[in-house]
């Protein structure tokens, strides 16, 4: 398989720019329309426990995710004119363009988490690590499909012994509940179990099914 072709069409969202671009515009956007409507005081910093630890005024407030994705995505795009050997072997690896939208969409989540609070349409007590680790399971269920997927899986000695397909499929539904997850942090009680419980269900459905069938 030609995986030149392969690796983009199945990452897209890790890969190509135009979905971090449009995060940027649509962050941008919300936070422009959405500003009159929002409190003085709105979130702008979670601590290392995933709970909001400070707060700013909505006037500039509102815009300091946007402006954080923009400069990792510029961060991203000069790096190569100052570091084109490291930044040549990241790309060989299959990273380097992961790693920027990651980037951008972990602070489009905390934009998203921002407007969604301050105008009390998610509960203020959102964990911000837990949401954002679900969003790196859905970002993981895509590379997962890649071509570096395979790298990862080939330099793991466990990972070996799972074939392609029941990853793919494993990574598919853990992708399900990290999104479950996500709307568990937004709007639900029991944060942590709204991810857990969905993806334990896979994880034992998935493996205990196969002494099922062999007999």
């Amino acid at each position: 398989m030609n995986t030149r072709l392969y690796w983009p069409r199945l990452v897209t969202l890790l890969t190509k720019h135009w979905p971090p671009l449009l995060y940027i515009a649509l962050s941008l956007f919300g936070g422009f329309v959405a500003q009159p409507y929002l409190p003085e005081q709105i979130p702008v910093h979670w601590g290392v426990d995933g709970d909001i630890s400070s707060y700013t005024d909505k006037g500039h407030g509102i815009y300091l995710n946007p402006a954080a994705m923009i400069v990792a995505y510029l961060f991203f795009a000069l790096i190569p004119y100052t570091d084109k050997r490291r930044v040549r072997e990241l790309r060989e690896l299959g990273v380097y363009e992961p790693l920027r939208n990651t980037a951008v969409y972990a602070f489009g989540f905390a934009q998203l988490l921002a407007i969604g609070i301050g105008l009390n349409i998610f509960q203020s007590d959102a964990n911000f690590l837990v949401g954002l680790g679900c969003l790196f399971v859905v970002l993981g269920s895509e590379l997962v499909r890649s071509d570096l997927g395979d790298r990862i899986k080939n330099s793991i000695p466990r990972a070996c012994v799972i074939p392609r397909d029941q990853l793919v499929r494993l990574s598919k539904r853990l992708r399900i509940a990290a999104f479950i997850g996500i709307l568990g942090v937004l709007l639900a009680p029991y944060q942590m179990l709204w991810f857990f419980v969905p993806a334990s269900t896979v994880f034992i459905l998935e493996f205990c099914r196969k002494p099922l069938d062999a007999e």
